[in-house]
Formats: C-alpha cells, sequence, structure tokens
C-alpha cells in the first residue's frame, strides 16, 4: 500500500472498528469512524476473554498502561451437586466489553469516562503529537452506512443521518460494522446466518450480592457445568466503571440451552411484541420468559449457579449461528471486511475480539509493506475459518454429544491443516529450487514437505472417525453379548445396565479409533514418501512413481501379515492365526495397490497437464521434443526474473 497519508473511513465504532482506528491513526493517517448509534455504545455488561491477539494490541497501543482484566488462574468443571470434577490449568484474562470499549475510545479520540483515566504521555506519544494535530481521529455518532461507490480511483460512503443524506471520499474503507452488517450484504448477499439450534442466555451479577459459598465455588476461576442439550458457565469481570478490586467486580453468567424453532420465536419475541432476529436487549425480555427460565435453573443448574440465574442483571438473549466464510479484501484491497463483519464466531472459543485485534495487527505489516493485501486476507481468513471450526466442534459436544464433536473436530483439523499448508506455501518462493517445489510444480499443487504432514493427519482423522464408529459397534456387540445371561430385572438395573454399556461402547470407540487413526497415517506417510523418493531418484514426477509407491506400500502391508496358506487352514496348524492373511488375499492386496497406485498416478499427471507442465511420456506419444534439464533450469530463472 501507498506509505502517503490516506483517509480513511471506518464502518462501525465497536471494538474492531476502534482497534483499526487506533492503528492506522498511529501510523499518521486520518481516520473516521462512522457508528450509527447516536449515543455512547455499551456492551450490557459483556464478559470478554483476552487472548493473545488483544493482549499484544493493548500493550502495544494503550497509553494508560493501567489494569484491564482479571486473571482466571484455571478453568474447572462442577456437576450437579457443586462437586469438583477436574481441573485444566489454563491461564486466561478475563476483561468485560464497557472497560476495553472506554480504553479503546481514550486512545482514539481521547474520550474521558470513569472507566479510562489516561496518564500523561508517553515519550512516544510525544513524539508524534506534532503530526497528531494535523490528522484526524474523528468518532462519528448517528451515521448509518448507506451504500459505498467506486468512482475516479477513490470510494465514495453514503451514509443517512438526522440532517439527511451525506458522504465521505475515502482511499481506504473498513467495514467494521459487525453480525448484522451492512457492508458484506453489499459485497455478499448469499451470505446469511444460520439458526444452529442452542441461544446463550446472558446476564451479570455484583460480586457483592452473591453467598459467601457461590464465591468460593468460583475461586475467580472460569467454572463450567455441563449437562444433556445444555452448558453453563461463569467468570469474573471488572465491575462498573472497570474497578478490579474485590467486592466490585462482577460474575459474568452464560447459559446455554437448546431451543427448537417453535420456542425460539417465543423467546426472542419481546415485551412490546417485535420479534428480534438475534438478540433480545437487555429490559426487553418478557417477564413470563424469564421466570420459565428460572425454573428451569432451579431444576438442573447446581446452586451456585442457580443463584446467580436468579440475580442476574442485564439479561438478554443471543441467537447462537453459523455464516459461511466469504472474502475480505474487495475493490483492489481498498474495502476491507473485519471482526464479525467478516465471520460470526460461536462465542464457545472466546475468539470474537481475538479476530478483531489480529486483523489490525497485520495491517500495520500491510502499511509497513512487510505483507501484502493478499498475504493479510489469507491470514485473516485462515484465522477466521480454523476457529470458527473450532468453536463449532466445542458448541456440538456441549449441545449435541460427542459424535457431533468428533464430526466439528474432524473439520476443524481439515481447516488447520489448510491454513497452514496456505501460509507456508505462500512464504515459499524465494528461489529455483523452492519454485521446484511450489504448487506450479508439486504433486497435487502441494510441496511434498507439506503435502506428507498434510496427508498423514488427514488419513490419522478419518481413521478416528471410522474407528470409533467401528469400535463402539463392537464394544456394545461385546458386552450385551457376555451380559446376556444375566439381564437386569428392574428400572434401577436397566438404567445402570445401559450406562454401562454405553460407557464401554465409548472406550472401545476412542481405543479403536486411535488404533486405527495411526496404522491409517502410518501407511498413507509410507505411501507418499515413498512416492517422493522415487521421483528424487527418476528426477521426474509422473504415474510410474505413484504406481511404483503404491505396490511396495501394498506388497509389505501385505508382508507385515503372517501368510496363511489353505494347507494350514485344512490342517489347523498352531501358527495359523485367521485373522491374518491368506496368500491368496495378499496377491489381491498386492494387485489392489498396484492399480490404485496406477489410478492416482495418471489423475495427478492429468492435474499436471492442466497445469502447463510438460511430461516426458507424453511428449513422447505425442512426438514431441524431451524438455532438457537446462531448458528446465533456464525456464524456472526466467520465471523468477
Amino acid at each position: 500500500m501507498s506509505l502517503k497519508p490516506l483517509n480513511v473511513v471506518i464502518i462501525g465504532g465497536s471494538l474492531a472498528g476502534l482497534m483499526h482506528g487506533i492503528v492506522l491513526s498511529h501510523l499518521g493517517h486520518d481516520v473516521h469512524i462512522l457508528e450509527r448509534h447516536n449515543s455512547t455504545l455499551f456492551g450490557h455488561g459483556s464478559g470478554i476473554t483476552a487472548m493473545e491477539n488483544v493482549q499484544a494490541f493493548i500493550d502495544k497501543y494503550d497509553t494508560s498502561k493501567q489494569p484491564y482484566a482479571i486473571t482466571s488462574p484455571s478453568m474447572q468443571f462442577i456437576n450437579r451437586k457443586a462437586e469438583f470434577l477436574k481441573v485444566w490449568n489454563i491461564v486466561l484474562q478475563m476483561t468485560g466489553w464497557n472497560t476495553l470499549y472506554f480504553r479503546l475510545r481514550a486512545n482514539f479520540d481521547g474520550l474521558q469516562s470513569d472507566f479510562s483515566s489516561r496518564q500523561h504521555p508517553s515519550v512516544a506519544e510525544e513524539e508524534t503529537q506534532a503530526h497528531r494535530d494535523k490528522q484526524r481521529s474523528i468518532y462519528d455518532q448517528g451515521k448509518t452506512v448507506t451504500d459505498i461507490k467506486d468512482t475516479n480511483g477513490s470510494l465514495t460512503v453514503v451514509f443517512e443521518s438526522a440532517d439527511g443524506t451525506g458522504s465521505i471520499e475515502a482511499d481506504l474503507v473498513i467495514a467494521a460494522d459487525g453480525p448484522n452488517s451492512t457492508v458484506r450484504r453489499m459485497m455478499q448477499p448469499d451470505l446469511q446466518r444460520e439458526y444452529v439450534g442452542y441461544v446463550a442466555w446472558r446476564g451479570t451479577v455484583l460480586e457483592s450480592d452473591v453467598f459467601e459459598p457461590t464465591k468460593e465455588v468460583f475461586k475467580e476461576r472460569l467454572t463450567y457445568f455441563n449437562m444433556n442439550g445444555s452448558h453453563s458457565l461463569a467468570y469474573f469481570i471488572p465491575g462498573e466503571n472497570g474497578s478490579l478490586r474485590p467486592g466490585e467486580r462482577v460474575i459474568n453468567l452464560i447459559w446455554y440451552t437448546n431451543e427448537s424453532n417453535t420456542s425460539l420465536a417465543d423467546i426472542m419475541t419481546d415485551k412490546d411484541n417485535y420479534r428480534h432476529r438475534n438478540t433480545v436487549p437487555p429490559g426487553k425480555l418478557r417477564e413470563e420468559v424469564w421466570n420459565q427460565q428460572v425454573g428451569r435453573a432451579l431444576r438442573d443448574l447446581p446452586a451456585p449457579f442457580t443463584e446467580l440465574v436468579q440475580k442476574a442483571s442485564q439479561l438478554f438473549v443471543q441467537v447462537i449461528s453459523d455464516m459461511a466464510l466469504g472474502r475480505a479484501s474487495f475493490l483492489q484491497g481498498r474495502l476491507l471486511l473485519v471482526g464479525d463483519a467478516l465471520s460470526c464466531f460461536r462465542p464457545h472459543a472466546g475468539s470474537s475480539t481475538n479476530q478483531a485485534a489480529l486483523s489490525p495487527l497485520l495491517l500495520d505489516k500491510v502499511m509497513g509493506q512487510e505483507m501484502t493485501i493478499e498475504e493479510w486476507e489469507i491470514e485473516v481468513l485462515g484465522y477466521a475459518k480454523v476457529t470458527g471450526l473450532f468453536s463449532v466442534a466445542l458448541g456440538n459436544k456441549n449441545q449435541f454429544g460427542f459424535t457431533a464433536f468428533l464430526v466439528g473436530l474432524f473439520w476443524f483439523g481439515q481447516a488447520w491443516i489448510g491454513q497452514w499448508m496456505s501460509m507456508a506455501v505462500a512464504s515459499d518462493t524465494s528461489s529455483a529450487a523452492s519454485l521446484l517445489q511450489s504448487p506450479q510444480y508439486s504433486r497435487l499443487s502441494i510441496p511434498f514437505h507439506y503435502r506428507l504432514p498434510a496427508t498423514t493427519i488427514s488419513a490419522g482423522l478419518v481413521g478416528f472417525i471410522l474407528g470409533i464408529s467401528h469400535g463402539g459397534q463392537m464394544a456394545g456387540l461385546r458386552f450385551r453379548a457376555e451380559n446376556a445371561h444375566r439381564l437386569p430385572s428392574s428400572s434401577t438395573g436397566w438404567y445402570l445396565y445401559h450406562k454401562s454399556k454405553n460407557y464401554n461402547m465409548a472406550l472401545g470407540g476412542v481405543k479403536e479409533g486411535l488404533k486405527m487413526g495411526i496404522k491409517l497415517s502410518f501407511w498413507v506417510g509410507a505411501f507418499f514418501t515413498i512416492e517422493d523418493a522415487i521421483d528424487g531418484t527418476l528426477g521426474k514426477q509422473d504415474f510410474m512413481s505413484t504406481t511404483a509407491a503404491g505396490l511396495t506400500v501394498a506388497g509389505v502391508f501385505s508382508a507385515c501379515c503372517k501368510f496363511v496358506t489353505d494347507r494350514e487352514k485344512r490342517d489347523h496348524a498352531e501358527n495359523a492365526l485367521s485373522d491374518k492373511f491368506p496368500l491368496h488375499t495378499a496377491a489381491r492386496m498386492t494387485k489392489i495397490g498396484l492399480l490404485s497406485g496406477l489410478g492416482f498416478g495418471l489423475v495427478q499427471d492429468a492435474l499436471s497437464l492442466v497445469k502447463g507442465n510438460r511430461l516426458d511420456y507424453v511428449d513422447f506419444v505425442l512426438g514431441k521434443s524431451r524438455l532438457s534439464r537446462h531448458a528446465m533450469d533456464q525456464l524456472i530463472e526466467r520465471k523468477i526474473d
């Protein structure tokens, strides 16, 4: 991007918009934030996990250097009787939306509030004060953006306000207008949020209002309670005006419950009979709806959580939804989607604000010409995809059970691998040798040192899923067979019977899943390693290497199993193991390896030809001259130049 000062318009004045405004203002650009709300924003007292990107942002850009979070030394899980089940030693920093918002406002446009008292300017701030006098950091409220026009090489942002229609010219527009982004609907109208089957009930309770036994249970730790179709969590966050003093802090409560479409419609209809799409704000929840929820709490939740539900204030309900991931950069990098406007995570990963902080930290590098806007887009989309799928896996586990979690975990693993490879490949084009390992010349368009871990991990995940299904089924059948002679005769007995059976199925499934995942991962890794070794030996890549690799792996796999001949079976020899391969099965396995390798190799060759690469045997068949190694080196050198 250009080094000259830019006129930047940021649509949306919440956390993501402020973070981008602070970074760009710090770099000397003129920043104008357009916020649709007329009054100062408040986040209903919502809690936020300040993860690594948020911490890095505050450390770098907050001039007050005042504490803003409460440390949760661990994560703990309790049962219905409020007894501790397990503790994970994961240290987290918990803060509140209001605390973070007013801290960011103080750093962007100098807003004074009870949440933030700015210290005397630091040396770094004094050095840039002369430039700040010449630039603008404007936070403009009551402006609802309606259109963005690309005219004469610049962008025109059109908005509506109490004064009528207005517009602002911009070199760069950043859309940080939240999960219901107007800009996203303009640029990607097909992306829609989809309800996933549950909602979050949220509220806060002043620490001084709860009983001592309840304080003793939570102990400033992130605390979870799980049950079928529901889970709840609570943690301490800063209190009124950002206070961190014991007694003045608040406990943030989140309770997830599965809701049908019918019950959802009832919950989302407020006291004014207005149906909300995504959130019923504080003060709008119908009394009968909340009273029903309090009744559920008395029936289902541990006493500490029940007390929080009964005493919670600032109550609001949030619909949990998913949305497909689109693009982050438009109009040659002059229009960017960031924060929740780009991707709406489920809350379980606690990473929405972390995503909001990552984007401006990377944009700082773009402005400093340390990375391109295309690389910025790859990173923010990769983070959004991986984190989004991780939050789906966590939500599925807590609300719908272990099987749904495994499915979500599989897609998360696939996304993580894809992001890791795309970032690594993007940086792997510095020499002729690396160009030969670039997507243009590599099998499957993936260099071997990324292809090997990607395929082995993918195979391991597939094997794990298949093993869980098979192992769980077999363990269940085994349990039924072993207990067929002693079936229970009472309802309590049947309850314990099924509970034991489910435990055995889960344990057997995990064991078989791990075993099958490791085996499949090993043999797939062996196949691709042998294929690459043959490629290196022959100095070329074609179907012959793949065929040889398939034949070799199938042969070695068969050899690892003891052959059992028909005669051994007839004689019932002591060393004739029935679960090993008969000789004819080993031969068939070798044949399958040969044909599979041949087919896969030809598919790879076809893809290589589509990319414009030359294959020796194709040149020979078509009567074309072969491309010599010297000519290939010259071609690579020309591409690098």
